[in-house]
């Protein structure tokens, strides 16, 4: 919760409403959205109030590096992951005319190939089902020719990849993983949609890294979302030969564990 006149922002308790902390931030609180673990908030700077998008993380406050100017104080846009796209205005500019563009006329379900969609490629080739059953198909003729000329096509490799989990002493997590080039990492335990248990955001280097995170039995996660950014260009690799086991960044599984002593067994 944030306050324009006090010029802070405040933890509450949704249960009793009760304030736990609270925090300064480098001007006025306009807006907030969630956006998995952190906060993206609408500052107003300055003199002359003007707008910036913001990015607080819990325990280590504003970001400098993560600040982004609004186009125009009464026009500010944020989109998730999750599809969602928030639009910060006033009063008189937030009723937008409709866009009649065709490729807005439906609900838009896939994000266009770029550098920052990672490639997944299968590992064995499709199944033939163009002839006989047991027959193997083959290529011929022209098509053979033509299939043989075609250009070699790169992809970038996947940032992550050779993940695995494991609980040491009953409670801490172990996620072991690789990393193709140096990146900001981050994971995160939830229980339902609260978020139960934390690492704090990270820069590593490529290679084998791991994280350890300190689990309670009380409130036991659900789910495991571990948070990627990539902080130099991926390298490529031939189409012709990608055989790495990738995985994609986002939810992780849990591993499979037995009742704590003393306590039950775990929700």
């Amino acid at each position: 919760m944030g306050s324009r006149d006090l010029r802070r922002i405040f933890v509450i308790d949704s249960e009793t409403w009760e304030v736990l902390d609270g925090k300064q931030p480098p001007g006025i609180p306009w807006a907030a959205v969630a956006t998995n673990g952190t906060l993206r908030f609408t500052i107003g700077e300055g003199p002359n109030d003007d707008r910036y998008i913001r990015q607080f993380v819990p325990d280590e406050g504003f970001s400098e590096a993560d600040k982004i100017a609004c186009p125009a104080s009464n026009d500010c846009w944020l989109a998730t992951a999750q599809g969602w796209l928030f639009h910060y205005s006033d009063a008189a500019h937030r009723a937008l005319p409709e866009d009649t563009d065709p490729a807005f006329a439906a609900r838009i379900t896939f994000r266009p190939p770029d550098a920052g969609v990672p490639a997944f490629v299968p590992d064995a080739p499709p199944p033939d089902d163009s002839g006989l059953p047991g027959e193997v198909g083959q290529l011929g003729g022209a098509l053979a020719e033509a299939q043989a000329t075609l250009p070699e096509t790169r992809v970038p490799v996947p940032l992550l990849s050779h993940l695995r989990s494991r609980l040491l002493h009953g409670s801490t997590l172990e996620l072991r993983f690789h990393l193709a080039v140096r990146a900001r990492v981050r994971l995160l335990a939830k229980r339902r949609r609260r978020v139960v248990a934390s690492t704090r955001m990270r820069i590593l280097q490529a290679g084998d890294r791991r994280l350890l995170l300190r689990l309670s039995p009380k409130s036991w996660p659900t789910k495991l979302d571990l948070q990627t950014h990539a902080l130099a260009p991926l390298p490529t690799q031939s189409t012709r030969g990608a055989a790495t086991t990738t995985v994609g960044t986002g939810a992780v599984v849990l591993p499979r564990t037995r009742p704590f002593e003393g306590t039950g067994a775990l929700p």
